[in-house]
């Protein structure tokens, strides 16, 4: 196959990916709708899509990230592909930093917190897990969501690695499960866990607002979700679902992590949802041994990712045997006793995690009342 033969087959495949995007204006497809003003080459095997939609800039940002979606789904390199959108003033009503009809406030929580990466393994649902410790430790109304549909961790990390029987009540409200004084739902309660996930976005989208509209969550001072990592239909979904107070974006010491975390904060800045700061993951480890710390991924991230994204880096956690088993166990490192274990050493990493968590909580408390 020649050079104009790969680029037709290319463009074909892009065609096909715009028949199955939805116009969110509309709810027809991009093509039906005429959205498509062109797709042409750009060079070095580039492809320029403009597209014309009569929405505000935050929901083509969503449908951007719809397309680039599928286009990763259907094999092709969606760095590749640049978007362009036109779009129409008016749907703005008159300010750019106007929330489209749908963002509303969950009723009776108070602030409303996502947690991001740009990647994954960075630890960022052992982040959730025990910053929504943290929090009702300090007496908070807490609960969590786990909102990762292809690979819920939470359900574990709080005892139910499964499906979970849910209460629903009359008026088809579900009862999250509580536990540790923590109000949690993930997509693994509602899953058996050798099932497989196959979902599109606009399902995820569905789910995510059922999960977060659906469930009597009764009153709350945080809500704490914990994302998927990327940027990919479920961020843009919640953007648009519901009134964030902000972000947090967790990245781990090296530079790839911290680079695959500004992705993840120009999402966020796209969609006018403010960064409320940055924590940094696996600073060191510390060994079981001899109490020291190993900066075994380097070091510098959440500072340099603190400059770059010009949010505040509300805290660095270390690495310990006593955070990594807390997982295993069920319960959040920072709720277990300290004094369940004999080894002094061990004892004292498991305390300096304790400490981490509980100084990001103080810090984000800080941020909320400045």
């Amino acid at each position: 196959m020649n050079e104009n033969d790969n680029l037709k087959s290319k463009i074909d495949a892009i065609v096909k990916v715009l028949e199955q995007t939805k116009n969110p204006a509309t709810n027809n497809s991009l093509l039906e709708d005429q959205a498509v003003e062109e797709i042409s080459p750009l060079g070095e095997d580039n492809i320029l899509i403009t597209l014309n939609l009569q929405v505000d800039k935050k929901t083509a940002f969503a449908v951007e990230a719809s397309i680039r979606t599928e286009l990763s789904r259907h094999n092709i390199d969606s760095s590749k592909v640049k978007i362009n959108y036109k779009t129409e003033p008016a749907a703005t009503h008159g300010s750019e930093n106007t929330m489209p009809p749908r963002v509303k406030k969950l009723e009776n929580v108070k602030h409303v917190i996502a947690i991001a990466s740009g990647k994954g393994g960075v630890g960022k649902s052992t982040v959730s897990s025990n910053l929504a410790a943290a929090m009702a430790k300090k007496g908070y109304k807490t609960g969590l969501i786990d909102a990762d549909i292809y690979g819920p961790s939470i359900g574990k990390m709080f005892g139910h690695p499964g499906k979970v029987e849910l209460q629903i009540l009359d008026e088809k409200k579900i009862i999250p499960l509580e536990k540790h004084g923590i109000k949690v739902m993930s997509f693994a309660f509602l899953l058996d866990e050798s099932q497989a996930v196959i979902w599109r976005g606009p399902m995820l989208g569905k789910a995510l607002e059922q999960m977060l509209f659906d469930v009597k969550w009764g009153e709350l001072d945080f809500l704490i979700i914990d994302l998927p990592p990327g940027t990919g239909d479920t961020q843009l979904s919640l953007a648009q679902f519901v009134a964030l107070e902000g972000a947090l974006i967790v990245t781990t010491p090296q530079d790839v992590a911290v680079q695959d975390a500004m992705r993840a904060v120009s999402m966020f800045e796209k969609i006018n949802i403010p960064i409320m700061g940055i924590i940094e993951n696996m600073t060191e480890f510390l060994c079981p041994h001899c109490g020291e710390g190993t900066k075994i991924f380097s070091e510098g991230g959440g500072e340099n990712l603190s400059a770059k994204s010009g949010a505040a880096l509300l805290g660095k956690i270390p690495l310990s045997i006593a955070l990594m088993s807390s997982a295993e166990k069920g319960k959040p490192a920072v709720i277990e006793n300290l004094e369940e274990n004999e080894n002094e050493i061990i004892k004292k990493s498991h305390a300096a995690v304790i400490e981490a968590y509980d100084n990001i909580a103080v810090n984000i408390e800080k941020k909320i009342r400045s």
